[in-house]
């Protein structure tokens, strides 16, 4: 890690910020950097006049993201070589960690790609039904899911409902 004099943040290379988000140890090493948590830099910080940085490392504008996706701490994040925290927002990100805020961001992810795999299969089923109406024939049964018994059930309705007079 490395510190600004001026303005107080933090450069983390991205070894050292996947340790501190790993190991509760390297948490509790940067919850004691006391002074800097009450510390203020030399110059006022104001929430970053500049919209991006550019990587001490390489150059090149680092992209901003809010960590974790639902922290509510924008960082400037350089993928090959790591992150920049403006002041006090790294003693900031150990809290929401400590609070399982990873933990839920995973959770939270997860939730997302099954409702969008949800979503795409009754696409799927919906394309498939289209088709087959188009085509005067049943839908295939064959959507790519494990328990088939809903769409079997649903073609069973479907060929009932075409046999009927």
């Amino acid at each position: 890690m490395r510190e600004c004099g001026q303005c107080g943040g933090l450069w983390v290379d991205k070894e050292t910020l996947q340790k501190i988000c790993d190991d509760h140890e390297k948490q509790e090493a940067v919850m004691g950097l006391g002074d800097l948590k009450t510390s203020q830099p030399s110059e006022n910080p104001t929430i970053s006049q500049r919209m991006y940085v550019p990587c001490p490392v390489c150059g090149t504008l680092m992209n901003r993201l809010n960590f974790a996706g639902c922290s509510g701490i924008v960082i400037d994040w350089c993928k090959p070589h790591g992150t920049w925290f403006d002041f006090n927002e790294l003693p900031r990100i150990v809290d929401f960690i400590r609070e399982g805020g990873l933990k839920k961001s995973r959770e939270r992810e997860k939730e997302s790609i099954r409702s969008e795999m949800e979503r795409m299969r009754l696409q799927e089923y919906s394309l498939a039904a289209e088709s087959a109406r188009l085509a005067g024939s049943r839908p295939a049964a064959h959507w790519g899911n494990e328990d088939n018994n809903f769409l079997d059930f649903l073609s069973s309705v479907w060929k009932g409902l075409k046999e009927e007079p």
